[in-house]
């Protein structure tokens, strides 16, 4: 069974010995820069394995050998799933492991921005000492309204009340209005979210200026699930304390920002790392384990972790 790797995943030597144990593995590193090339790659697989890159349907129906795809991670927006499912193809996920990760790096950037660390820490280094300058607030007893509650959402919420935060959260099943009301409420609004047809832009303007102006936003989820003109808008209008962000809209594969990712992370009041919350060397390791786990599972006629 071919198995290929079409773009840079880290895996352990441990894991990449196991897969090659499982097919005949072909690993690619750098990212393809055309849907011909992504084809090229994928010729004679029977097992995709895609993280970054974009499988359209053009990719798809071009790859007749194809039976099942693997998204190393727990979004697959960047599979076009209906296609694959008309195509015979099963598409799979890694759901869990970059819980905790994701989960950590979130509370992380909460506490950056509250107490003005990243500010500081830059002053600092240019040489300047002025403490009494970097007034931040503390967490205890703030609310944290999360949107999304699944696995990084619910370990948020226990971290978040260890500290002392009065958490409280929406779902799937939460209605518009109480939504809006959750989002009015909270000191700290967090997204853990995937993206869909009816989450993109779920933070457009009108919910951004819901937020209480002292209020502060987190987004290790997904980028498009806010409305990133909008933001830069809110944010230059001097609504919201400040902004933290691990994801994008149209995150480019390379070192290069386009000029609105450059607008925004410029922001005063904006900290901002790239997508770097699931980067951990024990997610790295979890995330081998649950790609062979899924292997295994497809050798085997029980695939499991399917989306589609």
């Amino acid at each position: 069974m071919k198995i290929v790797i079409l773009d840079h995943i880290q895996l352990a030597e441990r894991h990449i010995t196991i897969l090659k144990e499982l097919g005949n593995v072909v690993r690619y590193n750098g990212y393809p820069l055309t849907e011909m090339e992504s084809i090229e790659r994928i010729a004679g697989a029977e097992i995709l394995i895609s993280g970054w890159t974009n499988i359209t349907t053009h990719i798809i129906q071009n790859s007749p050998s194809l039976k099942f795809i693997i998204v190393p991670a727990v979004g697959y927006e960047n599979v076009d799933v209906k296609a694959a499912s008309q195509m015979g193809i099963m598409v799979s996920n890694c759901p869990t492991h970059n819980t905790q990760a994701v989960a950590e790096h979130t509370i992380a950037l909460m506490l950056l921005i509250a107490r003005r660390i990243t500010e500081a820490n830059t002053r600092l280094k240019n040489g300047e000492w002025k403490p009494s300058e970097y007034m931040g607030i503390e967490l205890r007893n703030k609310k944290l309204g999360l949107i999304g509650y699944g696995n990084i959402g619910r370990t948020v919420a226990h971290i978040a009340q260890n500290i002392g935060m009065k958490v409280s959260h929406a779902n799937s099943k939460t209605p518009p209005d109480g939504l809006d009301q959750l989002i009015a409420n909270s000191d700290f609004v967090s997204l853990h979210l995937p993206v869909t047809d009816k989450t993109r832009h779920l933070m457009n303007e009108r919910r951004l200026r819901l937020m209480k102006k002292d209020a502060y936003l987190i987004n290790t989820a997904r980028g498009a699930i806010l409305d990133q003109k909008a933001l830069i808008k809110v944010l230059k209008s001097g609504h919201l304390a400040g902004v933290a962000l691990d994801v994008f809209e149209n995150e480019p594969h390379a070192g290069k920002l386009s000029g609105e990712l450059l607008d925004l992370v410029k922001c005063h009041n904006v900290i901002a790392t790239p997508h770097m919350g699931f980067n951990t060397q024990e997610a790295s390791y979890r995330l081998g384990e649950e790609l062979i786990a899924n292997i295994q599972a497809i050798m085997s006629g029980n695939p499991i972790n399917i989306v589609s």
